[in-house]
């Protein structure tokens, strides 16, 4: 025998405590869509950032020179939303309060981005969200996980006018 001992620690891995999360879409050639980006936080969230980058067949929708983006009810009046295309591709969404009003309640949506899925997309493709970084109350950054959705591109049944995948009664009446 020897006189050898081992000995381990072992430590939890940190829970999360701020995430963004999206859930996968199905798409039809040729049409529009809303990309909803929810927040899950623990923490007084008071601003944001983040970059979109789209597949090969997926495009950003364009209003008077403008992106379509969105911020949902759980931002205030104070908070000022920017949005520009960098030289990857990528769209920049940055929401800031000089304030610092706090970002509402402690999960759901907080803004959507109006999309476009070219007529010739077709198969399965990811959008991610990366580069994601909060800023608190406290004015402390972090950076939080970078999260994807999977997009599916939509099969048009032909007569399916309400787009249920079913051709029926409910067709007709459209």
């Amino acid at each position: 025998g020897s006189n050898l001992s081992a000995s381990c620690e072992i430590t939890g891995i940190e829970e999360v405590k701020n995430f963004f999360k999206v859930n996968d879409l199905s798409v039809r050639p040729g049409s529009t869509f809303t990309l909803p980006v929810e927040l899950e936080n623990a923490d007084k969230i008071t601003g944001f950032q983040c970059n979109i980058y789209l597949p090969k067949g997926v495009e950003f929708v364009e209003v008077d020179d403008e992106y379509e983006v969105m911020l949902s009810s759980r931002t205030t009046s104070s908070h000022t939303l920017s949005s520009a295309l960098q030289s990857d591709g990528s769209l920049l969404i940055l929401v800031y309060s000089l304030s610092s009003k706090v970002i509402k309640g402690n999960s759901g949506e907080l803004f959507s981005v109006s999309l476009k899925a070219t007529d010739d997309y077709e198969g399965t493709n990811q959008i991610a969200v990366s580069k994601i970084k909060v800023a608190t109350q406290t004015a402390k950054e972090y950076a939080l996980p970078d999260v994807t959705v999977n997009i599916e591109e939509q099969i048009y049944i032909m007569c399916d006018a309400n787009g249920d995948g079913n051709v029926s009664v409910g067709d007709i009446v459209l």
